[in-house]
């Protein structure tokens, strides 16, 4: 029974993988489906095979399909691109291109004609309607055209901008035939445009571009009101005031003349009309900016910055006349147009368009794309910017530091409101000289500019570099030559050191060793003259001989390990004395606290102090059984101390043995204190330990 489960479940995972396979496989059929996929799942090249009534081909090879479930657009080549009013499957996989703006193709390698068709009549939409676009479809809206330009960053494309009412979108358009030099005849027509709304993932580069409608060809385009053919007859804005700003921003193209009375880089201007209304005026892209002083018309689409109407997107026109005389300028300080009489924020606005005079002294002088010249000048501790616009040879003599004097039209500087920007502010103080004799330097910066300042540092610091380079180079010699010499009188010290160790270690031999062994001669000779008289004299000669023995054997065995030990090599005393006594105290826990500066003591002197502490030790732990040992060392005052404390059974000083009895621990102890200058002093208790002390005073290195 298991077994013929395990065939049948064997089999059913074989049928699903098959029937997953195939369904993996099996074309998309529906372009809503195709279209609703992630972006993930669009990049794994599905394979589709769709069918539609073809609406309209670009010259690209792009093909606009209506089908049963929804519009869609598939990418071909040109050769593979059928004609308007057949229906067609088209087959291909979904990719998502690789460029820096990745845009969702139904890439078509095969399409099939597989009938005629009947175009099916575009929607009705507006342009709101497609601003708000979530999919493809077929439609058709009435608008304004209120822009047309090149798209400058293909050239296979045309641009246009429609409006109704306050809503705006994009409409694009293949340059096909010489479109592109008509654009400019389409601005201000009432038209019906139809085409494919898109919702934005395939407008190229333009990423952020939103939803939009594109057009096939010129035929999208039907006339319902053409634009005019002098657009300098269309009506002059009206003098009109509490109209809400969104009300403006729906008008259609007005016209304004005046005096040109400033004008500054980005194509801007200010218009004074014969009534005195200032109307700020922003040309379109190839306008060539006037220079102020000149009679004019503008035509342009009314906008506003909540203070006054200015015209944006605008065409100007030179009109004959004369150019009214301005009022004598008003002396002012920045102070006076930006703030209150208490220092507080308070713009004035009816400064703007006003004739002022200002000094200060320039701080930045920066040239713009478009070849003007813009410095910006200290005033009454604010920064005002002046901007020469095509008067640039006012600023040939100008140069940082210069106190100046400008005479210029005061332009307060802010942003027209649109959608998303209710409450526009101004963001700045402009003033724009007429001519360059608006321009007046009343003092020149000295001799000593930050420039000058900086290239006599400059050099300066060049020839600083060059003797520290050479004085890096001397040195490099004499620390060679001084190496040379520091390494001769290394060895020649390694050498006298050697000396001296052995010299030391011969006196030691000699002091303890030898005159130890000497004793021990004597003390037998002493033993056999007694033989025959005392035997108990023979005896005690005897075991002092045998204490001596054993004493020069402790000596050369502590002798040879000085010479393998490290300890008087070890930068810190209380680590040299661990080394020194570690080997000596059996099993007794010795405590250590030596606060004494190594550098504070000679080698001689150190090599003593270790020997003594090391004798000290040995003895508390030999002969004093101690089970706990303290050294402890510390310089006060320049007096050095050191006492060694154990715990041991102790004994009693007086009575202690001494050499005559082969015990030379002590008597070596005083001997290496006397040859230091140090003062030793020993206490003890029979059963109470003993504690030994040694005090000397150190000398200043």
């Amino acid at each position: 029974m298991s077994y013929l489960r395990r065939v049948f479940l064997l089999s059913a995972a074989t049928i699903l993988a098959v029937a997953y396979s195939a369904l993996a496989e099996t074309p998309i059929r529906s372009s809503a489906a195709a279209l609703a996929l992630p972006d993930e799942e669009f990049a794994k090249r599905h394979p589709f095979e769709l069918t539609g009534t073809v609406i309209a081909t670009y010259p690209n090879g792009l093909i606009f399909l209506c089908g049963d479930d929804g519009c869609f657009e598939a990418y071909a080549t040109p050769e593979l691109a059928p004609k308007p009013g057949q229906r067609v499957t088209v087959s291909g996989y979904t990719e998502i291109g690789e460029d820096e703006s990745p845009a969702r193709n139904l890439r078509t390698t095969a399409v099939k004609v597989v009938g005629e068709g009947s175009i099916p009549e575009p929607g009705n939409a507006t342009v709101r309607d497609i601003a708000k676009s979530e999919c493809v479809r077929f439609a058709k809206v009435r608008c304004t055209i209120t822009d047309a330009f090149a798209d400058e960053i293909d050239i296979g494309w045309n641009y246009l901008i429609v409006r109704d009412g306050v809503n705006s979108t994009y409409a694009a358009i293949p340059n096909v035939g010489d479109i592109r030099k008509r654009l400019a005849n389409f601005i201000d027509a009432d038209v019906e445009l139809t085409g494919t709304v898109l919702p934005g993932y395939a407008a190229g580069f333009r990423v952020f571009i939103g939803p939009y409608l594109r057009l096939w060809d010129e035929s999208c385009i039907r006339i319902l009101k053409s634009a005019p053919a002098d657009p300098f007859s269309l009506p002059a804005l009206e003098d009109i005031h509490h109209v809400p700003p969104e009300k403006i921003a729906s008008m259609r193209r007005h016209t304004a003349t005046g005096d040109v009375i400033a004008a500054w880089s980005g194509g801007r201007l200010l218009l004074r009309e014969d009534s005195g209304r200032i109307v700020g005026v922003e040309l379109a892209d190839a306008m060539q900016t006037p220079p102020p002083g000149v009679r004019a018309k503008v035509v342009g689409y009314p906008e506003t910055d909540l203070y006054r109407i200015n015209l944006a997107r605008a065409i100007l026109r030179i009109e004959p006349g004369e150019v009214a005389a301005f009022p004598p300028p008003e002396s002012v300080t920045p102070a006076q147009i930006l703030l209150d009489e208490h220092g507080r924020q308070m713009i004035k606005p009816t400064y703007h368009g006003k004739l002022v005079k200002m000094r200060g002294e320039v701080r930045t002088v920066q040239s713009s794309a478009d070849g003007g010249k813009t410095f910006f000048l200290e005033s009454d501790g604010m920064i005002v910017s002046v901007d020469l616009g095509g008067n640039s040879e006012a600023a040939a003599e100008v140069e940082v530091g210069c106190h100046i004097e400008v005479t210029g039209v005061c332009v307060l500087k802010s942003q027209n409101w649109r959608p998303g920007l209710f409450f526009p502010r101004i963001d700045g103080l402009v003033l724009v000289p007429r001519s360059p004799a608006d321009v007046r330097i009343l003092s020149r910066p000295p001799w000593w500019t930050p420039g000058r300042l900086l290239a006599i540092v400059g050099i300066l610091v060049a020839a600083i570099v060059g003797v520290l380079v050479w004085n890096r180079s001397l040195r490099r010699l004499a620390e060679l030559r001084g190496c040379e010499v520091a390494r001769a009188e290394i060895s020649k010290a390694s050498a006298e050191l050697r000396i001296e160790e052995r010299t030391r270690l011969a006196a030691e031999l000699h002091d303890a060793l030898a005159q130890n062994l000497t004793g021990v001669s004597l003390q037998i000779s002493a033993a056999r003259s007694a033989k025959a008289s005392s035997p108990e004299a023979e005896e005690r000669h005897l075991s002092v001989a045998e204490h001596m023995l054993q004493s020069s054997r402790t000596e050369l065995r502590r002798c040879i390990w000085d010479l393998r030990s490290d300890a008087l090599d070890e930068p810190d005393f209380a680590k040299a004395v661990t080394l020194t006594t570690k080997p000596v105290a059996g099993h007794a826990e010795i405590d250590i606290d030596c606060k004494v500066p190594r550098s504070r003591l000679s080698d001689s002197t150190a090599h003593a102090l270790l020997r003594i502490i090391r004798e000290l030790v040995s003895n508390a732990a030999v002969h004093g059984k101690a089970t706990r040992i303290s050294v402890c060392g510390a310089v006060d005052n320049g007096m050095l101390s050191v006492t060694v404390c154990d715990d041991g059974i102790g004994f009693d000083v007086g009575k202690c043995p001494g050499q005559a009895d082969g015990h030379f621990g002590l008597a070596g102890i005083r001997e290496r204190c006397k040859g230091l200058g140090a003062a030793f002093r020993i206490e003890s208790t029979p059963g109470k330990g003993t504690t030994a002390t040694i005090e000397m005073e150190l000398h200043e290195s």
